[in-house]
């Protein structure tokens, strides 16, 4: 079995069972697994702080972001979305992190199991986990998944989410469920 079919696979599978475990916005637990799980595989696993914004086509056939709240508003009537997840500037409350966490497995491909979460499809907004295969993580990242666009932005350096519970878990019974099932 080749890398990209190994990672797809494992992919469905702990989107399969994450629900019986924890909710959608589990960014930081999801990537201390697969780094616990794949490193077992033998693979180099890379968590990476990201910023992903989404926009839905009707905001990129726009083709600039809108000039002014009152413009922002009218666009939003108009069916027009975009949407942040890890958000730089957020204010958000105790206990809540103002990031994404992606995988970076083996330098080649990106996981991002929890980009379900940004769903919207009142919005045109339909996502489902990914994996998706690169060479080149130095700069930001355009890619069209069906009728979404995703433009993720690496912060290589970034690494508060070690300070998180969710990092610092094993996640032994969630873990043990996704070794059973590869």
């Amino acid at each position: 079995m080749n890398v990209k079919t190994f990672l797809n696979n494992y992919v469905e599978t702990v989107n399969r069972i994450r629900p019986k475990y924890m909710d959608s916005d589990c960014c930081i637990a999801i990537a201390r697994i697969n780094q616990i799980i794949l490193e077992d595989y033998h693979f180099k696993v890379q968590p990476v702080t990201v910023q992903l914004e989404i926009f839905n086509e009707a905001f990129v056939k726009k083709g600039r972001p809108p000039k002014d709240e009152h413009e922002t508003r009218a666009w939003a009537d108009e069916g027009v979305w975009k949407i942040v997840l890890g958000w730089r500037q957020n204010k958000l409350a105790p206990g809540k992190w103002p990031g994404h966490l992606v995988s970076i497995v083996n330098n080649q491909h990106l996981l991002d199991i929890t980009i379900t979460q940004a769903t919207r499809p009142h919005k045109n907004i339909n996502l489902e986990p990914l994996v998706i295969a690169t060479i080149n993580f130095s700069k930001p990242l355009c890619i069209r998944d069906r009728d979404t666009y995703l433009f993720y932005d690496f912060f290589w350096n970034d690494k508060t989410y070690l300070n998180s519970p969710d990092w610092q878990k094993q996640h032994k019974d969630f873990v043990k469920e996704i070794r059973s099932c590869l």
